[in-house]
């Protein structure tokens, strides 16, 4: 069976939607072949293990029109047609083959009258959906999607790229100049107000600081808040404290988090920015390091409350201080959380089960089983 896939999100590696999408369909392409149609970006020094197709320009509109005209012969060549997203499913309605589509919550929430009357009712004439979660399928269902056509598979984690590696942690410390006895809290995401990083660093910080007068925040990542997060990091003088890395590479990631001791993504509720999952809090689940977060949207199914971190109240500072404070001062409390984390991750949580459950279920949907 051949897979035809349309995606904007493919070629941007780094993100969750496209590692995400990335793991998947290399996994895949070992017993399909696979054809994708995508965006180009401008990280385009990545190797994939199945035929990529793009546009010469990087515009969406671009890609918009390019894929018009290259759709048809996708219809032709592929067996089953999957859109990356609801922002591409509009394009795949009239393939005449079993269609599905991979959704995440915010291309479901995206505020806009015209894109909720066009591209997410386009959904409702999918053969099959994939969520990423269960309050991104509780979204389909208020879209008035068929819940028999849901499948929720949540992602996978790579256990053979993420794992507990001390001494990569060690080194990683020595190269940032931190001290091997000062606890790490580490922090990654994009630098937007859902991710809450803003706030790890002007409401957690200091208070943590108050406690633990000798922890370090390691923050990887960018975006439009980047410049008010320096700001805020100058005016309370936190330099010292606080080190942004700016972007971190895939060969780094692993280190960054075995370096830590805890890690926090104290994610904020946004009208229309929907939390649809949370990678990092796997990651780091895989390195054995628990996870501090927020109680909302998605983000509390990835952090597994009391079992590989703590989700608090969204809006209570206090209590993701406390939760970060207790993975620091309470070794014993810490190792418990630690070898857990690593415990579950391979019990549940590999990309490997998250691949064999949706070639599962790309069977079903296109009648090969």
């Amino acid at each position: 069976m051949k897979i035809g896939v349309v995606s904007r999100n493919m070629l941007d590696v780094g993100g969750g939607i496209e590692n995400y999408l990335n793991n998947i369909l290399t996994k895949l392409s070992a017993n399909h072949p696979i054809l994708v149609l995508a965006q180009r970006y401008k990280k385009m020094n990545v190797a994939f293990s199945f035929d990529v197709q793009m546009p010469p320009f990087r515009s969406l509109a671009v890609f918009m029109i390019w894929v018009q005209l290259k759709k048809n012969k996708l219809f032709e060549e592929c067996d089953l047609i999957i859109s990356g997203s609801a922002l591409t499913s509009p394009f795949i309605g009239k393939a005449q083959k079993p269609i599905m589509c991979f959704v995440y919550g915010l291309d479901l929430e995206y505020p806009n009258p015209f894109y909720q009357s066009i591209f997410v009712s386009s959904l409702k004439k999918m053969d099959g959906l994939i969520a990423c979660s269960n309050a991104t399928r509780e979204l389909c269902l208020r879209k008035g999607i068929q819940k028999e056509k849901v499948y929720v598979v949540y992602p996978g984690v790579d256990s053979e790229r993420f794992k507990p590696d001390k001494k990569a942690g060690e080194l990683r410390k020595e190269m940032l100049g931190i001290s091997q006895e000062d606890p790490v809290v580490f922090s990654i995401s994009r630098h937007v107000k859902k991710k809450g990083i803003l706030r790890l660093v002007r409401d957690i910080a200091p208070r943590l600081l108050e406690q633990v007068p000798h922890v370090k925040f390691v923050i990887g990542g960018s975006g439009p808040q980047t410049n008010d997060i320096k700001k805020i990091v100058k005016s309370l003088g936190l330099e010292k404290i606080v080190i942004l890395t700016g972007y971190i590479t895939d060969v780094d990631m692993a280190s960054y988090y075995n370096m830590a001791d805890v890690f926090c993504l104290p994610e904020e509720p946004v009208v229309g920015d929907f939390e649809g999952f949370g990678m990092v809090h796997l990651e780091a689940s895989a390195c054995g390091v628990p996870s501090v977060g927020s109680r909302m949207e998605a983000a509390t199914e990835a952090i597994e409350d009391g079992v590989r971190g703590v989700a608090c109240d969204p809006f209570d500072i206090r209590q993701h201080v406390d939760a970060i404070r207790r993975f620091i001062v309470e070794k014993e409390y810490q190792n418990e959380f630690s070898l857990r984390c690593r415990s579950v991750i391979l019990e549940r949580w590999t990309i490997n089960k998250t691949t064999a459950t949706i070639n599962e279920i790309v069977e079903r949907v296109s009648g090969s089983n």
